[in-house]
């Protein structure tokens, strides 16, 4: 869900993948940085990778600071038209070892 203008008609693409597959859908918010004040770090780090300057970057660069980790309550307006999707992280969780 990263504010793009296409979210709702993804996801409305995602829940049918998931009901057609039997596969769950799990909210995920594809965090490359902690806060929104890490963008630019994020940014350099992509110019970096692709070799070219910020100001060359154009659509290489994310469109806003939406990929940042957010606390549940915002996870939960985000994914509102989707709230079964929250209850896949702990069932994920579970899984996880360290």
């Amino acid at each position: 869900m990263h504010r793009a203008g296409r979210d709702r008609r993804q996801l409305a693409q995602l829940k049918a993948l998931s009901a057609e597959t039997g596969i769950p859908l799990i909210a995920i918010n594809d965090a490359l940085y902690a806060t929104p004040e890490q963008r630019p770090l994020a940014d350099l780090l992509t110019c970096i990778r692709e070799g070219t300057t910020i100001q060359k970057a154009g659509r290489l660069l994310a469109a806003n600071a939406e990929r940042h980790l957010k606390p549940a309550v915002e996870m939960a307006r985000l994914f509102a038209e989707a709230p079964e999707t929250l209850a896949e992280i702990p069932r994920l969780m579970a899984l996880v070892e360290f």
